[in-house]
């Protein structure tokens, strides 16, 4: 994990994220995982025809969500993995409303976001 958003300037966009990254680790192929939820609104982020021509992208399945055209896009893979009705949203919201995040995260990645106090700002 690494807090790198945090250090850009709001609004956070995906491919300014992959940028700076890009820039700080050059011999590092990055790519992105993304929950199935995500995929069906991917063409309304910020140059995402940027980063589907330079990233490989990750989907992981969910459930209740609809196929789309972009998971038949080469740099996208719709990952064989179990359904698991969690995503970082409610993870996120969670967090801003105190809530326990134990058993839903490493606990490890739960120390790191409690410490640091990520999503509190």
């Amino acid at each position: 994990a690494c807090d790198i958003e945090f250090s850009l300037p709001s609004p956070s966009y995906t491919v300014d994220t992959l940028a700076e990254l890009e820039k700080r680790c050059p011999d590092t192929e990055f790519c992105l995982i993304m929950g199935q939820d995500n995929i069906s609104t991917f063409h309304l982020w910020k140059d995402y025809r940027s980063i589907l021509s330079s990233h490989r992208i990750f989907v992981y399945p969910r459930p209740h969500c609809e196929s789309c055209e972009l998971l038949s896009h080469p740099s996208v893979t719709l990952t064989s993995a179990p359904m698991i009705d969690i995503s970082s949203t409610y993870i996120r919201q969670c967090v801003v409303e105190n809530k326990s995040i134990r058993y839903i995260v490493a606990e490890k990645v739960r120390e790191k976001i409690e410490r640091e106090n990520y999503y509190k700002q």
